[in-house]
C-alpha cells in the first residue's frame, strides 16, 4: 500500500521538529548546513523518529532558501544543501512537494512588484521531478503566483493559509476523504505577462489606491 491508501485506513505518524532536537543536542547554528557538514547528526534524528514510530520523515530543508541561509553567509550553498531532499525523493513512491510564498513575499496592504516565488523552490522541484516524476504540488500562500513549473507536476492542491489545522485538512484531501471543492478566488497565470494587469502594475507607490 502507498501513502494515500494508508491515510484512508489509519492514522499515519510523521516526525516532529528537527530544529528543536538539534538545539537540544547542543547545536546552535544553521540547522540546514548540517546536511553537508554533519550529516550523521541528521541521520541520527531521522532514525530516532523512526524508532519512535514515525512513518513520514521530512528533509532537513525547512529554512534552506537564499534569504535565510544568507544570515549565515551560506547563500551560495542553497543548491548543495537542498540536494539532500532530492536524494530522499528518489526512494519515495509519491513526492508531496510543498511550495509557495515565503514571509517576505506574502503581503497585505501593499502591492507586490512581481508574482514569482523564490527560484530555489523551482530549482529543487526540477531536480526532484527528474528523479521521481510522481510529484504532487501542495501550494501555500494568500495570493496567486506564477506557475511556469506546471508541467513538472502530476497535480496541485492549493491550501491557501490553512493555520494549525491545515495539515490535517490537506491530508484528508490527498487521501480522498474530502473533496477539494473550494473555488479559486483568483486567476493563476503561467506568467505575470499573461494577466491584464501587466501593463499597469506595479505602480510607483506602495499601493494603487
Amino acid at each position: 500500500m502507498g501513502l494515500l491508501d494508508d491515510l484512508k485506513e489509519r492514522i499515519v505518524i510523521a516526525d516532529g521538529a528537527m530544529g528543536t532536537l538539534l538545539y537540544a543536542h547542543g547545536i546552535d547554528r544553521c540547522f540546514e548546513e548540517l546536511n553537508v557538514t554533519k550529516p550523521e547528526e541528521i541521520v541520527h534524528i531521522h532514525e530516532a523518529y523512526i524508532e519512535s514510530g514515525a512513518e513520514i520523515i521530512q528533509t532537513n530543508t525547512y529554512g534552506a532558501n537564499y534569504v535565510k541561509l544568507a544570515r549565515y553567509g551560506l547563500q551560495d550553498d542553497v543548491k548543495k544543501i537542498n540536494e539532500a531532499a532530492v536524494e530522499l525523493a528518489k526512494r519515495a513512491e509519491i513526492v508531496l512537494y510543498y511550495m509557495g510564498l515565503d514571509e517576505l513575499n506574502e503581503t497585505e496592504g501593499m502591492d507586490r512588484t512581481h508574482m514569482r516565488i523564490r527560484q530555489n523552490q523551482i530549482d529543487v522541484l526540477e531536480a526532484v521531478a527528474k528523479e521521481n516524476p510522481n510529484v504532487i504540488a501542495v501550494l501555500c500562500g494568500g495570493a496567486p503566483f506564477e506557475t511556469p513549473w506546471w508541467g513538472l507536476v502530476k497535480g496541485a492542491v492549493h491550501g491557501y493559509l490553512g493555520g494549525q489545522a491545515g495539515d490535517a485538512a490537506m491530508a484528508r484531501i490527498l487521501a480522498g476523504e474530502a473533496n477539494p471543492s473550494g473555488k479559486l478566488a483568483e486567476t493563476w497565470p503561467l506568467r505575470y505577462e499573461d494577466t491584464p494587469a501587466f501593463n499597469f502594475y506595479p505602480g510607483t507607490e506602495c499601493t494603487s489606491e
